[in-house]
């Protein structure tokens, strides 16, 4: 029984993530039909190329994610959307 209470928890989550993954599809979908893909929304300059390619639904640039996360105390040893 433990298990598959587990199980159904980890499947939640996942869904869960899944449903948050969409949202953000369909926020970037919005942006490009209102012509605003590729702009920060945070400065309003353009997204590098790279960052967009990398990371398709991101509405933040480089520069402007990051001062975020360190605002936050959020590190990463990536560059995460």
């Amino acid at each position: 029984m433990q298990e598959a209470q587990t199980y159904a928890a980890l499947l939640r989550r996942r869904r869960d993530d899944l449903l948050d993954e969409l949202a953000g599809i369909e926020a970037t979908l919005r942006r490009l039909e209102q012509g605003r893909f590729g702009v920060c929304e945070c400065c309003g300059q353009a997204i590098s190329r790279d960052r967009l390619m990398q990371f398709p639904a991101t509405s933040w640039c480089s520069a402007c994610k990051r001062d975020y996360e360190q605002r936050r105390g959020i590190h990463h040893t990536d560059d995460a959307t």
